[in-house]
């Protein structure tokens, strides 16, 4: 005999319980908190992304022009940014 496969969404008349899924995750995105440590992570990325805000030439730092210095700057930036969120998970 042939087994049915089951669908990933719920059927009307049918059970809403998905097996294999966390409680929390039933509730809907607004819901949910936001972790601080997400938020830490996402603002160097979000910076480093985000090219209109330094794609100029000027002002020059030793010959290099703003779109260089502001690149190299952004390293220890995010670097500053990993380790707050290292030590917001209590360093593990």
């Amino acid at each position: 005999m042939v087994k049915e496969p089951q669908p990933s969404f719920p059927l009307p008349g049918k059970s809403k319980l998905r097996i294999g899924w966390p409680a929390r995750s039933c509730a809907p995105f607004s819901a949910q908190r936001v972790p601080v440590k997400n938020i830490l992570l996402a603002i160097p990325c979000l910076l480093a992304i985000a090219v209109p805000l330094y794609n100029s030439d000027s002002p020059r730092l030793f010959g290099f022009p703003f779109f260089y210095w502001a690149m190299f700057a952004l390293v220890p930036i995010s670097a500053l940014f990993i380790y707050a969120v290292y030590r917001l998970d209590g360093g593990k």
